[in-house]
């Protein structure tokens, strides 16, 4: 529980195992650069039936142009494991030539020319491919200055032929994805507890907190669920929007060492690699609420806008004078256990931030106004460097090596 700053709670236990791997791109929402025709329209890559040998039914082909792309929105945050891509298999198969795949959280629809935004998976194969061959690779986090991630919402998969002067197709037969949601995995707070227990939309007894997880996943109002581990209480709740719970400062997630709590709806992550390499830590992630942190006209993020960002972070002794760089457009407020601290009169740097052992919330309260999200951040030495590199606000932090700190949930207020 939460007595005078303090919070005395065990180490959080490892969470729940993860439901079977299942192909999660299966007629999920699916675009392309171009077609070459109606009849061969993006979503005959993932409707489910790969086409017999000699035949080019139920496949998508692009335009006849160099650098065409597929990309895959699953409509939430995801782990994937494989990635299985099944060639044209009536012919030209050698067109595709050193695909290029990314996993991340930008929309390319909104602005194509930004698809350098999503990670790039270090694994896939090279080379051109073969008439009714297959792409196959496993997914797996890439070694420190590598860019590539298991996690995202947008899968895309680009023709690497843009280097040559022949124009050929991008040709699926299936595309198939691997993986499992990570609502209930990534997405999960131990020492947190979310909104006002009065206003739940429903009230049961679970036998843990992978259950009750489970329970606001399968439910289609549910976005936010908390579970009470002495009582094994499970309570549903929707988006309680700016109300704020008693006895705390902000709304949304607040403490509770007894409390287990999560969210539906994950954060979406860029890869701004290319435009910080003079930051000391030229592999920092940033995060935005929704997958159109760049997006312009109708597709651009919310004006006038109030985003939180939450995490539990636990340490097993205290940390003394760590340092904080948040940088956020248009602004931004940083929580630690519930106190608002003053934003510092250069830039957005926290300074003397400490941390109590036990578990400790951290939040981060961002407007945006009306310009499009963009906007930077690098740490100093430390004790332990939180480091905030932003689109409209992300967390970091580096003990000798640099380990990703994620935000996992986000209440947005107009």
């Amino acid at each position: 529980m939460y007595v005078a700053g303090a919070i005395t709670t065990p180490p959080p236990p490892p969470p729940p195992p993860p439901p079977p791997l299942a192909n999660i791109a299966i007629e999920k929402r699916i675009f392309a650069s171009s077609v070459l025709s109606s009849e061969y329209f993006a979503g005959r890559a993932n409707d489910g039936i790969i086409p017999p040998d000699g035949s080019r039914s139920s496949t998508f082909i692009s335009a006849n142009v160099t650098g065409q792309w597929l990309a895959v929105d699953f409509g939430e945050l995801v782990t994937v494991s494989s990635i299985t891509l099944y060639l044209r298999r009536d012919c030209c198969g050698n067109e595709l030539v050193n695909p290029e795949f990314r996993l991340g959280g930008f929309d390319v629809s909104t602005r194509p020319v930004l698809f350098t935004y999503n990670f790039l998976l270090s694994q896939t194969p090279t080379g051109p491919g073969t008439t009714g061959g297959l792409i196959s690779f496993l997914v797996v986090n890439g070694p420190s200055g590598s860019s590539s991630r298991t996690t995202g919402r947008i899968l895309t998969v680009r023709n690497g032929n843009i280097n040559t002067t022949s124009s050929m197709n991008l040709a699926v037969a299936e595309l198939q994805v691997y993986g499992t949601p990570a609502a209930c995995t990534l997405q999960v707070m131990y020492g947190a507890g979310y909104g006002i227990d009065s206003a739940a939309l429903s009230t049961s007894s679970q036998p843990d907190e992978g259950a009750c997880c489970q329970a606001c996943y399968s439910s289609a109002t549910c976005l936010y669920w908390d579970y009470v581990r002495s009582s094994s209480t499970c309570r549903l709740k929707g988006d309680q929007g700016d109300i704020i719970p008693p006895g705390q400062s902000i709304p949304g997630f607040y403490q509770d060492g007894d409390r287990v709590a999560g969210a539906k709806r994950g954060v979406c992550t860029y890869d701004m690699s290319s435009t910080t390499q003079s930051w000391p830590d030229p592999n920092a992630i940033v995060v935005w609420s929704g997958p159109n942190a760049f997006g312009s006209g109708w597709n651009r993020p919310s004006q006038y806008w109030l985003t939180y960002f939450y995490k539990i972070y636990t340490t097993s002794e205290p940390v003394v004078n760590a340092t904080f760089h948040l940088r956020a457009d248009d602004s931004g407020v940083l929580f630690v256990n519930g106190r608002g601290l003053p934003p510092p009169n250069t830039g957005f740097l926290y300074t003397s931030i400490n941390l109590v052992a036990g578990a400790n919330m951290l939040a981060l309260r961002v407007y945006n106004g009306q310009s499009e999200l963009l906007t930077a951040a690098a740490p100093t030495a430390s004790t332990i460097t939180i480091y905030t590199p932003v689109i409209s606000s992300a967390i970091r932090r580096s003990i000798t090596s640099t380990t990703n700190f994620i935000i996992i949930a986000t209440v947005a207020t107009a």
